[in-house]
């Protein structure tokens, strides 16, 4: 027996659409029929290992497939920007390690009991909102669904964590914090900060270590 499923994945999507394909590959129907996470072993881009916005398309890949409940393996040539095939594999240089160094930092801990859930955003149709939430933290990542050069402002994202933790608004380009608040336990609409492409919440009610 398995205890998760695999997959080989090469593409060059629209980085519009990055996040989108990428949950619908992790979460839809064949992806899910056996009802356990998935690793993706092979992870990479078609045609060509790297080109203008192949960077982004990996770290909206990536933060997606965390709240997705899947991992994945970047399938890494470095040497070189010029690699050309079907199966390209993805070229891994400064600002992608840098992306992955942020996600690494904001799951790090991350509660392992925590599940897939919906996240509403009230009267914005221009955002895509992934949940993750458990007995103690509750995670939200938000993707600008039309552009990804204008400012997404006053965006509000409907939470519900189990416990009172602190909220930490967290820009996945930098890891830079954006902001911070107590949100009690239960429903709350929270007013995201201004962002531009996407934007990470974490709510945690964990103490912090001495």
């Amino acid at each position: 027996m398995f205890d998760f499923g695999s997959d080989h994945w090469y593409q060059s999507e629209p980085e519009l659409l990055s996040d989108l394909i990428t949950w619908q590959r992790l979460r839809g129907e064949q992806a899910r029929r056996f009802g356990k996470p998935t690793l993706v072993d092979e992870q990479g881009n078609a045609g060509h290992n790297w080109d203008a916005t192949s960077a982004l398309r990996m770290r909206l890949r990536a933060w997606t497939a965390f709240f997705a409940e899947a991992s994945l393996v970047f399938w890494n040539t470095s040497n070189t920007k010029d690699y050309v095939s079907a199966t390209a594999n993805i070229y891994l240089g400064p600002e992608e390690r840098g992306y992955v160094r942020v996600l690494q930092s904001y799951t790090r801990g991350f509660d392992p009991r925590a599940q897939v859930v919906s996240v509403p955003t009230p009267g914005r149709s221009d955002i895509r909102a992934y949940g993750l939430r458990g007995p103690q933290d509750y995670g939200v990542y938000l993707v600008a669904g039309a552009s990804h050069s204008t400012p997404v402002q006053g965006a509000r994202v409907a939470v519900n964590p189990v416990r009172t933790g602190k909220a930490t608004w967290i820009e996945p380009a930098t890891g830079r914090t954006l902001g911070t608040l107590t949100v009690p336990a239960g429903e709350h609409v929270l007013v995201a900060p201004p962002f531009t492409t996407d934007l990470a919440l974490k709510i945690s009610s964990r103490r912090p270590s001495s």
